[in-house]
């Protein structure tokens, strides 16, 4: 098949390249997928030996790591609010930062010394 062809079939020009790169008609390849198995287990195995490396693991582990930071971070205020809408127990509102004036206290109870 052609670029022609490919472009023919209604695939466009990014189907007719692709084919050719995964070893169909184009390429010699036979076009059921049997000449490039070989060389895609090899990619495959390759790819799995390099993921097994010491520093591959060491920087998954830290992008991971930095990663789960910057999430729980962006999170955290929505969480609080959520939290509190949860809650939503007068005692608490005035953590909720909703209100500058000072929550009146309850008759009958003493002043505190502190």
């Amino acid at each position: 098949m052609s670029m022609a062809a490919g472009l023919a079939a209604g695939g466009g020009p990014a189907a007719a390249t692709s084919l050719a790169a995964r070893g169909g008609a184009a390429a010699g390849g036979g076009g059921g997928g049997g000449g490039g198995d070989a060389a895609a287990a090899r990619r495959h195995a390759a790819n799995v030996a390099r993921k097994r490396e010491p520093v591959y693991v060491l920087k998954s582990l830290l992008a991971g790591g930095i990663a789960g930071c910057i999430a729980k971070t962006a999170i955290a205020p929505f969480d609080r609010v959520k939290i509190l809408f949860q809650a939503s127990n007068p005692a608490y509102r005035h953590l909720a930062g909703t209100s500058a004036a000072p929550r009146p206290r309850p008759p009958g109870l003493p002043r505190s010394r502190c």
